[in-house]
């Protein structure tokens, strides 16, 4: 058996493979910006769904238990569902770092996760009653879809 070398050294890259790589780089870093400001906007999210759990529960004790629990389990879901946002979003910034084909992927585990990711309200009525935030997590995940439907 003789040794060619081809497996020692890889083919040169062609131009069209240094303009992909160019361009994926560039998404990447788009992507990047665009995890750091929706973490930043999760976390005065999550934020202001605890002050309004704590809200709830000192400031408002004349109300009825059933009353309370039926406005807590909708937070506590949504601050379950903000959890598993911002772990999609580490696990997405941590490909984006070690994959080239990232926005694929990406996009790929966001139709596995988002749909049981996504809590509601059967009206505005019940923000409002909860003393929610008036940004829902629906319209973050919106926010999410439309920055990443632009590469």
């Amino acid at each position: 058996m003789t040794d060619t070398g081809s497996d020692k050294f890889p083919e040169a890259p062609t131009p069209d493979d240094n303009l992909e790589r160019i361009r994926l780089t560039d998404c990447l870093a788009h992507i990047d910006v665009n995890l750091g400001t929706i973490g930043a906007r999760l976390s005065d999210y999550q934020r202001d769904l605890q002050e309004a759990h704590d809200h709830m529960w000192e400031a408002r004790r004349d109300m009825d238990h059933i009353d309370k629990v039926g406005i807590r389990q909708p937070i506590d879901q949504m601050m379950r569902s903000s959890d598993v946002l911002r772990a999609l979003c580490w696990g997405s910034r941590r490909l984006t770092v070690h994959d080239v084909n990232a926005p694929a992927l990406y996009s790929a585990r966001e139709a596995k996760i988002w749909p049981i990711a996504i809590p509601s309200f059967s009206s505005a009525s019940a923000y409002e009653t909860a003393g929610l935030p008036h940004i829902k997590l629906k319209q973050l995940i919106q926010i999410l879809f439309g920055k990443l439907a632009t590469f």
